[in-house]
């Protein structure tokens, strides 16, 4: 009898332990699942946004020099493949100092913990200032109206913006073919890039990697060999 009791409660007690590890295993999964890597469009407009939040004569309350470089690193390794280049990095979300990017799918972080997207869909600068407002008005770091719901644009000097089909133009070839298809892009993106180019503080446009033109070098070789039995 005891020896029977000893093994129930051995078996027992393994399939706690079993079960135990099992629930760990699935709530690990879960959070990993609820994790998720930012996207080349999230980060473009993160980097714009940490361009415009800093201004000449302002108080920086933005991203430190670390900060700006690993934005606009990790920008350009996630919109590598847009853009023709291959990209052996993991996707990552955290930032070096271990804050969090993306929280549960809908929210995005700064690399200093401000917020930069709510669930609500708003934007805000790296300083805190909020860029975008639930009802589409874009605004600058220093508060001046960037773009107003009736679809006007000012500078962040507060000077109207003439043509801004022009500008939406520019944006949209700035952004390349893939990210701006047939003229149309993700209107957040779409918005904050003209921002930048109005303002002038846009990144370094990334180029598309040059296509090998493997024609033009069979018809190339075909001439050279033509030539050379000419020669003989």
């Amino acid at each position: 009898m005891m020896r029977q009791a000893r093994k129930h409660a051995i078996r027992m007690l393994s399939l706690f332990v079993g079960a135990f590890i099992a629930t760990l295993a699935s709530g690990a999964s879960a959070q990993r699942i609820l994790m998720a890597s930012p996207t080349c469009e999230e980060l473009t407009i993160m980097d714009f946004l940490a361009r415009l939040d800093e201004e000449e004569g302002r108080y920086k309350r933005g991203l430190d020099a670390q900060g700006r470089r690993e934005l606009s690193q990790l920008r350009r390794e996630v919109c590598a493949p847009y853009v023709g280049y291959r990209v052996t990095r993991h996707p990552t979300t955290t930032w070096s100092n271990g804050r969090s990017i993306v929280r549960g799918y809908l929210e995005l972080n700064h690399p200093n913990g401000r917020i930069a997207k709510s669930r609500s869909g708003e934007w805000f600068y790296p300083s805190g200032a909020r860029a975008k407002s639930a009802l589409g008005q874009w605004e600058y770091a220093n508060g001046l109206l960037a773009r107003a719901p009736t679809g006007e644009w000012y500078t962040r000097e507060g000077k109207y913006v003439e043509d801004a089909d022009a500008w939406r133009a520019k944006a949209c070839d700035y952004l390349g073919k893939q990210l701006c298809p047939i003229g149309k892009a993700d209107e957040d993106l779409l918005a904050v890039t003209m921002m930048g180019l109005i303002n002038e503080v846009a990144p370094p446009k990334q180029e598309a990697r040059p296509e090998k033109d493997d024609k033009g070098k069979d018809e190339k070789s075909k001439k050279d060999e033509d030539g050379s039995e000419k020669a003989d």
